[in-house]
């Protein structure tokens, strides 16, 4: 069977990275909260084995859904930390994955760790995997970022 080939990941509530969702204020302060429950899809495509004949038949094969990345819980750990339960779900089954997610506007150093794997290890994930875990813990450093006028203000 041809390997399938990764056409888009999307968010189950249209989120870009270029595009704050979140409120400013009060709200803003539990941003990242909200994002429980939100789901990373990944869309592949498969190769066609044979060429279709025919009109009125598209040549594009429709995306199908793969492997969906879900936020399952998120617990603050400080004011710019969150221990985020990620659930994994392919084809072949599930899996938990555990990161820890760190955005602190007082330390935006190269050097500055911001992902780190609690379980399991990266080396056990492939690299589908990785990958999504790593769009799923950028949207979350993206809502800390959120949280850095409202924790700065003392609202």
């Amino acid at each position: 069977m041809a390997r399938p080939i990764c056409h888009s990941i999307t968010w189950s509530d249209g989120w870009k990275e270029d595009v704050a969702h979140f409120p400013s204020g009060k709200a803003a302060a539990d941003a990242p909260l909200q994002l429980e429950d939100r789901e990373l899809r990944c869309w592949v495509t498969y190769p066609d084995k044979a060429k279709r004949k025919g009109k009125g038949k598209s040549r594009r094969p429709k995306p199908k859904l793969w492997a969906v990345i879900i936020i399952e819980r998120l617990q603050r750990a400080d004011a710019f930390q969150y221990a985020v339960t990620l659930r994994r779900v392919y084809k072949q089954g599930e899996r938990i994955v555990t990161v820890s997610v760190r955005n602190d506007p007082e330390d935006q150093s190269d050097e500055a760790t911001v992902l780190t794997f609690i379980s399991p290890r990266p080396e056990q994930l492939d690299s589908l995997e990785q990958r999504l875990v790593h769009l799923a813990a950028k949207r979350v450093y993206c809502a800390i970022e959120e949280t850095w006028s409202v924790a700065t203000s003392g609202v």
